[in-house]
């Protein structure tokens, strides 16, 4: 910025004159001049600026506010700026000339008016005062005419003897007037050709009565100048750099020994009153013959220089103290000077750069150690400030910190990042990537980290899987659950069959066993309807009534010892022979391929019934009997209720099936779901919990694609929280997966994040990037078929501006910076401190 004073002389000049008063002119201010407020009345006051609005419309009919004021209408915000940065004390005429040739200067049209160019003037200043041709507001403008007329009429003023700025009239050499000194013939005049040897500097004025006194200038010996220095040849110049280069690591390795030495020195002198110089590396290192920095640059560079050897010495002291043998407080410090080499460098180089700036300033030793901490430090503390204001800004105070702290945690532990909405939870951050999302220029930056997020996250589910069981499809789970169960089923027979064993040792094989129980339910399984014979016929089933003929066939004949039959009338049967009857009763109730049209439940009823009369021949063949007896009964209906609960899952038809019926209302924790686990060994339980995993994530059939694979964190979300407590604990909880439970909960935590943010402003209709993508074409095609291309820069930034900002929304690494508290990193502070070790004057 010029001076004041600089300024000043301008105003009086005369083409900055006859072009201020042009500008007058075209603001509409030449009646009331300086006290002119906006739209033409008179200022009562130029103490300061009035500082009032006034409403306006603008050429394009937009309304507008104004605090134009003055002759050349400063408007509020630029007076004060231009007063306060030249201190001008009030808003009088003189005060207004120098802040209006300030405006002239800054716009660049300064140079032009006083090279006469006004054309390029007014071109230059269009975009300062609104009423100039060039001007690019909406208001109104003066045309070049007016313009060219206003200067006409500026110049008549300042130069009444023409209606222009007119050629000086040349001077005839017989009336001027020479001092002593002068000689005449040695006078150059502007018509003259010029002289090849130089002329002497005069100074000329212009009397009243139009006589010139031409006298000589005193010379500013100063102008001279020295004698050009001597230029160093390349290698001296080389050579000298390689001095100065080594002087500099020198005093900044030696410095921190230099400042304890003399610091000793110090305290001996003043404790025995010796006088023992202090050590000196510089004059040493100049008495060796090293050269010595010339002027302020090379000074402060010497310093940067040293500073950063002062900082590698100390790092390298600090790493031969790090050992087992030095204190853990000393480990520490130690620990601070070694860490981040390159930062403590450049914080040591600024420090050192600043101390000696301060020095070239004429700082004193306590000066350059402030400046050269502030230096060290201060960008570090800039920035660290700089960065809690937009933290604190994004995310809120320590408890928005620590929620974005959590939900990075868990997004983590998920195998993704997530965005500044959803790591902020806060619904601003929410809207605007919801807006984002449909917005050209920012929704593909959306949809990619949505994408990546859905990926990621498949990902993390997919490792679980693999985990648990690698082969962990839904028709591996159905063979893993039939294979499981067939085991369990065998299991159960097996020792359903030694249970019933038992009796051997109490009712021999050929002990008779009444078979009442056994005629009275063959008998209700055949009985007739009351009334209704045909129809009874079509309810009985042949074979059931063939065992039935068969039975009271056997209990009316026997066989002898040499295989003749005799006939008898009798109600029992050997015990062989009810036990084998039953053996083969059982089996033709766990046939799941039979094609007997006999219903189960028929067979189940004739099982039951000869269980009963063994029972009442246990009963009378004691009570160790009638105990086995009731225990293996007992054992056979819990486990064969068991077994039909979960004939309904072993018997489907493919093993697809199988794992949809294991699936069947775990929402009520107590199901089929429990009994099949409950039956399963570890390993087919691992199976079906891998399968239930993959299964969750699969997205519905509207957002599969060919293959089925589309992942889905919305379907997962939905599927676990259809899994009850129970179910959860059931599936994951027993198969020695420690914390799966606690994994699976955290993927839906992860889930639920990513839909809450998705939700809000959402567009369920899904027409608002269509209808964005449109209306930004038809703003732009207005825009440009109407001439205003103002209005379709702004269309075409738009996208380009979404972009910028969503590209921060979606970044992993901002987002785990707002994760962070706000500190300064200890290698800045560590190289800051470097200073204090250098050597200064």
């Amino acid at each position: 910025m010029a001076t004041i004073d600089e300024l000043t002389a301008y105003t009086k000049d005369q083409r900055v004159r006859r072009f201020l008063d042009a500008i007058g002119s075209a603001e509409g201010t030449d009646t009331h001049g300086y006290s002119t407020a906006f739209g033409g009345g008179k200022l009562e006051s130029l103490a300061d600026h009035p500082r009032q609005l006034h409403d306006f419309t603008q050429t394009d009919g937009t309304p507008n506010k104004t605090s134009a004021a003055g002759r050349y209408q400063f408007l509020e915000p630029t007076w004060n700026d231009v007063a306060g940065k030249l201190g001008l004390k009030d808003f009088g005429p003189e005060s207004q000339d120098i802040a209006a040739v300030e405006l002239l200067r800054r716009n660049g049209a300064l140079p032009a008016v006083l090279a006469g160019d006004y054309d390029t003037a007014i071109k230059k200043s269009g975009a300062t005062w609104a009423s100039l041709p060039s001007s690019p507001y909406a208001q109104p403008k003066r045309s070049a005419g007016f313009m060219a007329n206003a200067l006409d009429k500026a110049a008549a003023a300042i130069f009444p003897s023409a209606q222009a700025a007119p050629a000086p009239a040349k001077i005839d050499p017989a009336t001027v007037k020479w001092d002593d000194e002068i000689d005449p013939a040695s006078v150059v005049w502007d018509d003259a050709p010029p002289a090849a040897v130089s002329t002497p500097k005069t100074t000329t004025e212009i009397a009243p009565d139009g006589v010139m006194t031409v006298g000589m200038a005193q010379e500013d010996p100063t102008e001279r100048g020295a004698p050009p220095p001597e230029e160093r040849g390349m290698l001296s110049r080389l050579g000298r750099q390689v001095g100065l280069t080594a002087r500099a690591g020198v005093t900044g390795l030696t410095g921190l020994s230099t400042l304890g030495t003399n610091s000793a020195i110090k305290g001996i002198n003043a404790l025995f009153g010796t006088d023992i110089p202090l050590a000196d590396v510089n004059a040493t290192l100049s008495a060796i013959g090293l050269p010595e920095p010339e002027n302020a640059t090379e000074r402060v560079a010497q310093d940067a220089a040293g500073a950063m050897a002062g900082a590698g010495g100390a790092m390298k002291i600090a790493q031969s103290v790090t050992n087992p043998l030095v204190t853990s407080l000393g480990q520490r410090i130690a620990n601070v000077f070694t860490s981040s080499p390159k930062t403590q460098f450049a914080t040591a180089m600024t420090g050192g750069a600043s101390a000696g700036a301060a020095r070239e300033g004429g700082a004193g030793p306590v000066g350059q150690l402030i400046a050269g901490i502030a230096g060290g430090m201060g960008p570090a503390l800039a920035s660290a400030a700089t960065a809690g204001a937009i933290r604190g800004a994004v995310r809120g105070g320590e408890a928005g910190r620590q929620t974005v702290a959590n939900n990075v945690e868990a997004f983590k532990a998920a195998g993704t990042m997530p965005t500044v909405g959803q790591a902020t939870e806060r619904r601003l951050w929410q809207g605007v990537e919801a807006g984002l999302s449909q917005a050209p220029g920012g929704a593909g930056v959306m949809a990619r980290k949505a994408a990546s997020q859905t990926d990621e996250i498949a990902g993390a589910v997919q490792k679980i899987v693999g985990r648990l069981a690698p082969r962990a499809g839904a028709v591996e789970a159905g063979e893993s659950i039939s294979s499981g169960l067939e085991g369990f089923k065998a299991g159960v027979k097996n020792l359903q069959g030694q249970l019933y064993d038992r009796l051997d040792d109490y009712l021999p094989a050929a002990s008779p066993i009444t078979v009442s129980r056994t005629k009275e339910a063959l008998a209700a399984l055949n009985s007739d309807i009351d009334g209704a014979p045909a129809l009874s016929a079509m309810f009985k089933n042949g074979k059931i009534q063939g065992v039935e003929r068969a039975l009271a066939s056997d209990l009316n004949t026997t066989t002898t010892a040499y295989g003749a039959q005799a006939a008898r009338k009798t109600s029992t049967l050997p015990y062989e022979s009810i036990k084998k009857l039953r053996t083969l009763v059982g089996k033709e109730i766990d046939n799941p391929t039979f094609v007997s049209d006999v219903p189960r439940d028929k067979w189940r009823a004739l099982y039951a019934a000869l269980s009963d009369d063994l029972g009442d021949a246990a009963q009378k063949a004691g009570p160790d009997a009638y105990g086995a007896w009731k225990w293996a009964n007992k054992f056979s209906k819990d486990q064969l209720g068991r077994l039909d609960d979960l004939a309904a899952v072993a018997g489907k038809d493919t093993p697809e099936k199988i794992f949809n019926a294991a699936m069947m209302g775990t929402a009520d924790g107590d199901t089929i779901l429990q009994r099949v686990v409950s039956a399963l060994p570890k390993t087919n339980r691992r199976d079906l919990a891998a399968a239930v995993v993959k299964r969750m994530g699969r997205a519905t059939a509207g957002n599969q694609n060919e293959t089925g694979d589309v992942f889905s964190s919305a379907t997962f979300l939905s599927n676990w929280n259809r899994l009850s407590p129970e179910a959860r604990s059931t599936l994951f909880g027993r198969i020695g997966e420690t914390g799966l439970t606690d994994e699976l909960m955290n993927l839906a935590k992860v889930a639920s994040n990513i839909r809450s943010g998705s939700r809000y402003l959402a567009n369920p209709s899904g027409t608002a990037p269509a209808m964005a993508r449109f209306g930004l074409l038809g703003s732009g095609i207005t825009a440009l078929g109407t001439g205003r291309y103002d209005v379709l820069a702004a269309v075409l930034g738009a996208p380009v501006g979404a972009n910028l900002l969503a590209r921060p929304m979606v970044s992993s690494r901002f987002v785990s910076n707002l994760a962070k508290p706000t500190e300064v990193s200890q290698p800045y502070l560590s190289g800051g401190l470097q200073v204090l070790f250098g050597n200064r004057d």
